[in-house]
């Protein structure tokens, strides 16, 4: 970021106190001098502590003002839609002097050149400055997010101009730890573009709002949203007064949000308000409505759900209100939850309107409600899980794991994520590890017979005491085993 503004002492009186809302307003910026509520989230700053705010978008140049801002707070008339136009301190490379009418509380800044903008103000020490935003490098459509700086550029270019194309990939983690985390998109600027998380994680991302909603990466999606091969990490955290999600706040408008190969790590909080009737708190997204299909596949929630009672799921806080033709459905697709959840809805932990979900081999690895199959915890680590998830791949993975090494499985392969799968040799699937005995009797049993001639020969002692259960056994009713199971001498041990 290229650092055009110092730090510069103010006293507005407006700006104190956590509970406040806090918007750029001007004839600058997206919303005008009179914005209403739509206008108002493309403009709106978000905070991780209750001092320190950040707003990134687009800033216009202007005479008088045409090109200034100021930054009224949720307490003042901004509800009222009036903004003292009087002149006030002006925010260049240039400035000087305090307002003319001398109203101390009127304060208005502009930038020297048009751009995107990372304005960073603190309430505590009445202090604000701002940076102009460098574009980050692009292959072909995409926009390479390598650094927070590439970040927050595309935060303001979603925020405050037309998404409908946008394409980002991240070409690295992010760590947001020392910054102040701002969501993508806004209200008036629904993402509808892609964002390509390429493997990668963004960690640190926390955002504290005590008197608005909507949170989330990303604020909304909207019809054409692809989201996907992302990482949410362990210390992110997003608090709000309603629609909460991990990966959105709420999905609106119509259309498919799509969202692939996603981990979720992220804690989500909803604390209600005026609006507390609507908290839907989530793992992945909040809020569906306004007959918006949402299409998640191979993706998991491992983030702990907070939030009103009756108002919390792993996977979505509420789902699309379809036009009764079941094609339209909200569905997910092996996706797995082993998050905390919190104030479900009866015993639905996983998603709820379920009359508008169609679910398909997901999984729940908590005591929590009844939705989709329930495993112990454990299995996630065996590999067990990530057999079942692939149990239904005619060729290939969707997920993948190193037993003994990773915790958990991942929905993309990487040299420390490989897939769970064995390859015969000579004819012969030699199996040595539980989870290659485990993944053979899922093969058998869940593939239509495509495994139920193979031979099989164990090449060492299996302890299968972690694997229970009758799927857990080679064979079925409806698919028998019928070819040579040689166990050389070895031991199975089963629980």
């Amino acid at each position: 970021m290229k650092k055009l503004l110092f730090l510069l002492l103010f006293a507005a009186a407006g700006l104190q106190g956590w509970a406040d809302e806090y918007y750029l307003v001007g004839g600058c910026t997206d919303s005008g001098w009179s914005a209403g509520e739509w206008e108002r989230s493309a403009v709106r700053a978000y905070t991780a502590d209750g001092t320190t705010w950040v707003w990134a978008g687009k800033l216009t140049t202007g005479e008088g003002d045409a090109g200034r801002f100021k930054i009224p707070n949720g307490t003042s008339e901004w509800h009222a839609g009036y903004w003292a136009p009087s002149q006030g301190t002006v925010l260049t490379s240039e400035w000087s002097g305090m307002d003319d009418n001398g109203d101390s509380n009127d304060y208005k800044w502009c930038v020297s050149e048009e751009g995107y903008y990372l304005i960073t103000f603190k309430t505590d020490t009445k202090q604000i400055k701002a940076e102009k935003l460098t574009a980050p490098s692009k292959d072909g459509d995409y926009y390479l997010i390598n650094s927070v700086s590439d970040y927050y550029y595309f935060a303001a270019y979603i925020a405050t101009d037309d998404t409908k194309n946008a394409k980002a990939r991240l070409t690295a983690d992010l760590n947001f730890s020392g910054y102040t985390f701002t969501p993508m998109a806004s209200d008036k600027h629904k993402f509808k573009g892609e964002f390509d998380g390429n493997g990668h994680t963004i960690d640190y991302a926390v955002v504290q709002a005590s008197s608005y909603g909507k949170i989330g990466l990303f604020t909304y999606l909207a019809d054409g949203a692809n989201v996907h091969d992302l990482i949410m990490g362990p210390n992110c955290s997003f608090t709000a007064t309603v629609k909460v999600g991990g990966i959105a706040g709420y999905a609106r408008d119509g259309g498919e949000v799509t969202l692939t190969n996603i981990i979720n790590m992220a804690n989500v909080t909803s604390t209600g308000g005026s609006n507390g009737n609507e908290g839907n708190t989530a793992g992945f997204i909040a809020c569906g409505t306004d007959k918006t299909m949402i299409t998640a596949t191979n993706c998991v929630n491992m983030g702990t759900v907070r939030g009103q009672d009756g108002q919390c799921a792993a996977f979505a806080g509420w789902t699309n209100e379809s036009n009764g033709d079941p094609a339209t459905n909200t569905t997910f697709t092996n996706c797995w939850n082993i998050g905390e959840i919190y104030n479900i809805e009866g015993t639905a932990q996983l998603y709820r309107n379920s009359g508008k979900v169609t679910a398909t081999n997901c999984y729940d690895l908590t005591a929590t409600g009844n939705q989709g199959t329930k495993l112990d915890a454990g299995a996630a680590a065996s590999g067990e899980l990530a057999i079942m998830l692939n149990a239904r791949k005619t060729s290939g993975s969707d997920w993948y794991q190193t037993v003994g090494t990773d915790t958990h499985p991942f929905p993309f392969s990487s040299p420390s994520h490989t897939e769970l799968t064995v390859t015969p040799t000579n004819g012969w699937y030699e199996l040595s590890q539980p989870w290659q005995l485990r993944w053979m009797a899922e093969c058998v049993n869940e593939k239509n017979g495509t495994y139920g001639n193979a031979n099989i020969k164990l090449t060492d002692n299996i302890n299968y005491s972690a694997y229970t259960g009758q799927a857990a056994m080679i064979g079925k009713p409806s698919n028998t085993f019928k070819g040579v199971f040689d166990g050389q001498c070895h031991t199975v041990t089963v629980a």
